[in-house]
């Protein structure tokens, strides 16, 4: 049997991330949003055992697909590995294959020093979108997510990506000031903004 835990494990990733390297049968998949649960999901499980989910219709398939390829350069893994993440586990899996092992969990230490503006972003965008998914206005969060991206200039190192986190914050309040009942298009901005946040040294274009 074949068992694959559905949003990258959340309710028990930290209780069991130790135990399933050894369970071969057990795989996470990848539909989730919260950039710190899949950053977590990506460094302490095996590549192997991770399969691409989009959640649809939550988020579209080329979102999930762009999200899942920045965590794995975040994290530092390799072709044959993001391969496997991509499908060609999951298409073992369906064939009744056995699954192929394609290396260790990269651990903490593969996603390298943390930005603390980013990681300020990531906190005030993931509490817009909670609020955005309970039907309350994520116009404060997102406006503190968009101060946590300041820096003192151009040539502060944190200065491109957090740019680029705050278009994203930048969009979801225009999306929201557009159209305040249709969550899907600025939660989803706002999610793409954690993500970039959340993996910084992964190049942006």
């Amino acid at each position: 049997m074949r068992i694959v835990l559905a949003h990258a494990g959340i309710s028990d990733l930290g209780a069991i991330a130790n135990a399933v390297g050894d369970a071969h049968n057990v795989f996470f998949d990848t539909a989730w949003w919260q950039v710190s649960d899949l950053i977590a999901l990506y460094c302490e499980i095996a590549p192997g055992q991770i399969l691409h989910a989009s959640d649809m219709p939550y988020g579209t398939g080329m979102f999930a697909a762009w999200a899942d390829l920045r965590l794995a350069a975040a994290v530092g893994l390799g072709e044959e590995a993001v391969r496997s993440i991509m499908g060609g586990q999951l298409a073992r899996l369906v064939a009744g294959e056995e699954p192929l092992n394609v290396g260790p969990p990269p651990g903490v230490e593969a996603l390298g020093p943390r930005l603390p503006g980013a990681e300020r972003a990531i906190a005030h965008l993931t509490a817009a979108v909670h609020a955005a998914f309970r039907g309350f206005p994520p116009t404060e969060a997102l406006a503190l997510a968009r101060v946590a991206c300041q820096t003192p200039g151009p040539d502060d190192p944190s200065a491109r990506v957090l740019g680029t986190v705050d278009r994203f914050a930048t969009l979801a309040q225009e999306l929201y000031a557009a159209d305040a009942d249709e969550i899907t298009p600025y939660a989803m901005a706002a999610v793409s903004g954690q993500i970039v946040a959340g993996t910084p040294w992964v190049d942006l274009p």
